[in-house]
């Protein structure tokens, strides 16, 4: 009896120290704003601070990396409209201030696939809180008001839980319905492409038509070739272009941008407008230095640095024979006034 008690006070013991807070851990949510319309998702900055350096046990070196566990907990009035344990993905925090104790991401809540419905689907106060290892952040109250004609018209024209699942995650549940998903989120585009929902269903559109592109076209060179000599159309890349260039419009705290922002210089690059390409790059590297995306900004940059460079080389040679052309036209031009001033003068005193 006594072996049984010991090991129940012990097994208690563990559960206190694993739910209660950690003090080398806090964890803070920062939200884009605290007031959000039916139909938008609810954006924040999920930020984990360290008393102790985060270190990789392989190298010693900083951790640029932390993975985590962590839970979303929603409270309303109503406990049908509460959510308790919606987990947060993709799990690795970013480092944020360089020194391995602090580190986030920006996510991006909307949607409950498992009772297909939305994060917050009706107007009011609903209090939030993110539970991690051992610790949780404050409570925060969320303020949620009706969704607007065009929200609510967006809403209704994606009919499917597989188009919110396609939509948060660029993948469906089953895969027969990708079809139509994507005439779903087209129609939400052409429709209510001024909201919030609008622009994130075009980022969705534009970073699944740059992935078309690549499928159909394996020889990358030889697409663009062809596409800049005129010997090819493809309307896909129109659509590709426009729907990226609506969705960058995108507030910079929302995580999809940051592949927007990628995949936006590619298409924007064919159509031979560098300057552009090599803009958006930059915004890229500057506001995602740590992103998965933003990391590759800086190579990126240097490929399209090379390709202005090869295609500036032949103009730069030829330049030369141009200047030696406008000089001779212009040595024939001033003799030949110098000679027609010559005629006229010998024709007048001839005449006198």
């Amino acid at each position: 009896m006594k072996s049984v008690i010991v090991i129940l006070a012990m097994f208690f013991a563990v559960v206190g120290l694993t739910q209660g807070r950690d003090a080398s851990l806090s964890i803070e949510v920062i939200p884009t704003k605290r007031q959000i319309r039916v139909g938008e998702p609810f954006i924040f900055q999920l930020c984990y601070r360290f008393q102790e350096q985060q270190v990789s046990s392989k190298n010693g070196h900083v951790r640029q990396y932390f993975r985590h566990n962590a839970y979303l907990d929603i409270e309303h009035e109503k406990p049908s409209l509460s959510t308790i344990g919606y987990k947060l993905f993709p799990t690795d925090l970013r480092l944020k201030d360089g020194r391995g104790r602090e580190y986030y991401r920006n996510f991006s809540c909307f949607y409950h696939p498992g009772e297909e419905r939305l994060l917050f689907p009706v107007p009011g106060k609903y209090t939030i809180k993110v539970r991690g290892w051992k610790t949780s952040s404050e409570r925060l109250d969320i303020h949620v008001k009706q969704a607007s004609r065009l929200q609510q018209q967006a809403l209704s024209l994606l009919s499917d839980p597989d188009d919110y699942i396609f939509l948060e995650a660029g993948d469906y549940e089953y895969k027969e319905n990708h079809s139509e998903g994507i005439d779903h989120l087209r129609q939400v585009v052409d429709q209510c492409g001024d909201t919030l929902l609008g622009k994130w269903a075009a980022a969705r559109l534009g970073i699944e038509n740059s992935r078309e592109l690549e499928r159909k076209y394996r020889d990358g060179e030889k697409f663009w070739a062809d596409y800049r000599e005129g010997r090819l159309k493809e309307p896909l890349l129109d659509q590709a272009r426009s729907n990226l260039s609506q969705a960058a419009r995108l507030p910079d705290e929302f995580p999809i941008r940051e592949e927007v922002l990628y995949e936006l210089p590619k298409m924007e690059m064919i159509e031979g407008h560098y300057n552009k390409a090599l803009s958006l790059l930059d915004e890229l590297a500057r506001k995602y230095p740590s992103g998965e995306y933003g990391r590759r900004a800086e190579k990126a940059k240097e490929q399209l640095l090379q390709v202005m460079e090869r295609e500036a080389a032949p103009l730069a040679e030829s330049r030369p024979r141009y200047t030696l052309l406008v000089v001779t036209l212009g040595i024939l031009a001033g003799a030949a006034v110098i000679l027609a001033v010559y005629l006229a003068k010998t024709h007048a005193a001839r005449s006198k």
